[in-house]
């Protein structure tokens, strides 16, 4: 298999599958710092409108609502009930106050965005080279608690839109040009906090 350089202007990866269940598995575990999702939070994500969640939890599309009576309808209007007494119990008021079952509460976790993480770090451990050759088997770092700076937001977008080769040249673009010519395992963690790695002076 043909060995591919990492450098900032062209970024590329032999391993698609590490880094992306590492990414999922990273990204799961940014999410459960926030807890459980609450209605308040989601309402604000779907702009502030609570029939945009209803329509999300009872799989009803953007559009005219469907017909009353029907059972899209009455999944739409079921979901609208339950968020309005999930969101009583969440400010303490209202008489029908509820909170969700662990059906629902898994439902709404899945539907919550938390902010993007502002930092990151990534550790690969595989075959690598420098300047072309001299493989061995190295494991390296870059971002929080490293020098080696990583924009998260733009390897979280490249991640999102599938482009690997994108996300590996993010984590890279501040760190020595490299060949890694297998990636065994890739270790990602995110954090909300701002970059606080050992930079030099």
């Amino acid at each position: 298999m043909a060995r591919r350089t990492y450098k900032p202007n062209n970024p590329g990866t032999e391993d698609t599958t590490t880094i992306t269940a590492s990414y999922t598995s990273a990204m799961n575990a940014y999410k459960a710092t926030y807890g459980p999702a609450k209605v308040g939070d989601l309402i604000q994500q779907f702009d502030g409108n609570k029939g945009n969640l209803a329509r999300a939890l009872s799989g009803v599309g953007s559009g005219k609502l469907p017909a009353k009576g029907t059972d899209n309808r009455k999944a739409y209007d079921a979901a609208q009930k339950s968020i309005s007494r999930w969101l009583a119990s969440e400010t303490g008021s209202g008489k029908q106050a509820r909170k969700p079952d662990s059906a629902s509460q898994e439902k709404l976790n899945k539907l919550f965005q938390p902010p993007p993480p502002k930092n990151m770090s990534i550790t690969i451990s595989g075959s690598i080279g420098y300047d072309g050759g001299d493989f061995r088997e190295r494991t390296i770092s870059m971002g929080e608690g490293t020098m080696y700076r990583i924009d998260a937001g733009a390897f979280v977008s490249a991640m999102q839109a599938g482009d690997t080769h994108a996300a590996y040249g993010a984590t890279l673009a501040n760190y020595a040009p490299l060949v890694i010519a297998r990636a065994d395992t890739v270790d990602i963690q995110f954090s909300g906090d701002g970059f606080s790695g050992d930079e030099e002076e």
